[in-house]
């Protein structure tokens, strides 16, 4: 019995394996996606409907090291609040084991948002857990006059003045 449990559990595990993984995104929310250089892809969230002559928050959402930027947003609802309260959320993929050497590839997706994107320059935020926090920081201290504010959890960096 002991030995079929753990056949029929590998052979669990192998099929999950091979699936392809898929992230639901919230109805009411629109998903790009797009490449700007070697980093990856970067998934923008927005409201459906994007309103003519109307501008919008951007928050930056930065995963944690070795996460995944599409699932961080979904699995924290960020998918959902972009709908909701009519703002942009850009989780852009980046080396997520650096910190102060990717805040120049973020003020590149920022500075393509703003390009893209209908955005409230005034109303620009970055957030994150772990090394997303400890990039947010680095990306206030190094773009002071960027961001509107930060919300950076779970990390640990010296900031700049």
């Amino acid at each position: 019995m002991k030995n079929r449990i753990i056949v029929l559990l590998t052979a669990w595990l192998i099929c999950c394996a091979v699936q392809p993984f898929s992230v639901a995104i919230a109805e009411e929310t629109r998903m790009d996606t797009y490449v700007l250089d070697q980093h990856g892809t970067v998934y923008a969230y927005l409201p459906q409907i994007l309103k003519d002559g109307e501008s919008y928050p951007l928050v930056i959402a930065l995963n944690c090291t070795t996460g995944d930027p599409q699932g961080e947003v979904t699995g924290n609802g960020w998918d959902t609040i972009a709908a909701e309260e009519n703002i942009i959320v850009v989780a852009p993929t980046y080396n997520d084991y650096a910190t102060w050497s990717e805040t120049g590839y973020i003020k590149t997706v920022i500075d393509d948002a703003i390009e893209r994107y209908p955005i409230n320059t005034r109303r620009i935020y970055a957030t994150g857990f772990s090394n997303g926090g400890a990039l947010s920081g680095a990306l206030v201290s190094t773009y002071p006059d960027l961001l509107a504010g930060i919300s950076a959890m779970g990390w640990m960096i010296p900031v700049r003045s």
